[in-house]
């Protein structure tokens, strides 16, 4: 890959041209990201109410019918439902390791496989999370394993 940086001060707004000869999978994924750079979530309550950037979030975890999203040393409640995230941050690497848990893929550090066919995951900011068997193929398809 060959990454070219211009810097022109007439430019009013930042161009991306990506070139290649055919547009693959992980090309794909690259653009999503890119288009998706300044995605954020709606998160709190009524009466505080702030976005955050969704490419920042660890995890999403669904605790009583409430959905929380993770970053790094923060906890926020999210305005959308756990499947509204699936659908709508897939994408962007996020995936479904249990009923009530979406992990984002770029934030995890180690996967560790695990006796009973499940896999111990550890992220950049040291949680441990487990994938259930359920998930196992799809989480194993995303990680080429």
């Amino acid at each position: 890959m060959i990454l070219n940086v211009k810097e022109d001060a007439e430019c009013r707004e930042i161009e991306i041209t990506i070139r290649c000869a055919e547009l693959t999978e992980s090309v794909q994924k690259l653009v999503d990201r890119i288009q998706n750079l300044d995605a954020f979530c709606e998160c709190g309550t009524e009466e505080n109410l702030m976005k955050a950037n969704i490419l920042d979030a660890y995890y999403f975890e669904s605790v009583e019918n409430r959905t929380f999203v993770y970053f790094e040393k923060q906890v926020h409640e999210c305005r959308l439902k756990l499947y509204e995230v699936e659908e709508k941050y897939e994408k962007l690497g996020f995936l479904r390791i249990s009923k009530n848990t979406i992990v984002n893929m770029y934030k995890i550090e180690k996967v560790k496989p695990m006796l009973n066919h499940k896999f111990m995951l550890v992220l950049l900011n040291g949680e441990k999370m487990i994938v259930n068997r359920h998930y196992v193929p799809s989480f194993k398809e995303k990680f080429n394993i």
